[in-house]
């Protein structure tokens, strides 16, 4: 789906190769082949996914149509279906939307690259060791605050994807001005709050990082 593949070189440090000899000809979306998964992966490389289709709506570069609609149909499957394929890993149907929407996330981010979450995450990753979905998810939070002034309108047209049935109180209008109100806060740490349910560790404590640990 993509043409981008991410290596471990050396102890700490991950790179990535990017070529289009990596993009694939098919792709198999067997949900049956992901039924054994633990809850804490099934979380992390879920959070992973929907970070691919946010950063793929909200990116300055090459932002296009189509991969617009690619990110929120990817989010609205992933969305829809994570707790569900976290806390009963046997629903092969909650499963699918998994496969499906993260392919189609990818399809998304391969036309509109991923931004600042992932570039914060790589190095929390490589220097500790923590699953990339989650520090996607450790940096999400932290990049909305940052980019809000600038894309706070396309972060609040995704939020009724990533949380369906959340009430996002207000008018449309209330609602788009993310700074203004709670709906930004609801929204910020939604799909956190979905690995934090999933796998019980997202504090960086929990994970062995300290407030004084620096990335040299």
């Amino acid at each position: 789906m993509t043409p981008i593949s991410i290596l471990t070189t050396g102890a700490a440090e991950k790179k990535g190769v990017v070529s289009p000899q990596l993009l694939p000809d098919w792709a198999v979306l067997d949900a049956d082949l992901t039924t054994g998964l633990p809850k804490h992966i099934t979380a992390a490389t879920g959070v992973d996914a929907m970070v691919h289709a946010i950063e793929a709506f909200i990116s300055k570069h090459k932002k296009n149509p189509m991969s617009d609609a690619l990110a929120k149909e990817a989010l609205a499957h992933l969305g829809a279906n994570i707790k569900t394929a976290c806390f009963n890993g046997k629903d092969i149907d909650a499963r699918q939307g998994m496969l499906y929407g993260s392919c189609l996330a990818g399809i998304a981010f391969a036309n509109s690259p991923v931004a600042a979450v992932h570039a914060l995450a790589y190095p929390i990753g490589g220097h500790f060791h923590v699953p990339h979905g989650l520090s996607n998810s450790l940096m999400l939070a932290h990049v909305i605050r940052f980019n809000k002034a600038h894309c706070g309108e396309m972060y609040a047209e995704l939020a009724p994807l990533i949380a369906p049935g959340v009430n996002f109180k207000g008018s449309d209008q209330e609602i788009t001005e993310v700074h203004r109100g709670p709906p930004l806060l609801t929204f910020l740490f939604l799909c956190i709050s979905v690995l934090v349910g999933s796998c019980g560790i997202f504090r960086r404590s929990g994970l062995g990082i300290r407030p004084r640990d620096k990335i040299e």
